[in-house]
């Protein structure tokens, strides 16, 4: 379950992150490890990213897990990188 989300359109998963993108451009990041043994059916995420307004197409992070990008096809360059500092 993610918190807030109406339609989920993309999911990106590592073994500390799963970022969670919807239809109305807001990203959801959550610690994987406290998500999955959250005892609630809908935990909160750690960071809620609401930088592009259109569908959330694409979710990558990167192998060190520093960096995530989403992007959106609705819209020209709409991209936006995100560290996690």
């Amino acid at each position: 379950m993610d918190d807030g989300c109406v339609q989920g359109t993309s999911i990106a998963t590592t073994d500390k992150y799963i970022a969670c993108g919807s239809n109305c451009g807001i990203v959801n990041v959550y610690d994987s490890v406290g998500a999955t043994n959250s005892s609630s059916n809908c935990p909160q995420p750690a960071k809620a990213l609401k930088n592009l307004v259109t569908s959330i197409d694409h979710l990558e992070l990167n192998h060190s897990q520093e960096l995530l990008a989403m992007g959106s096809i609705e819209k020209d360059n709409a991209i936006r990188l995100v560290s996690r500092t």
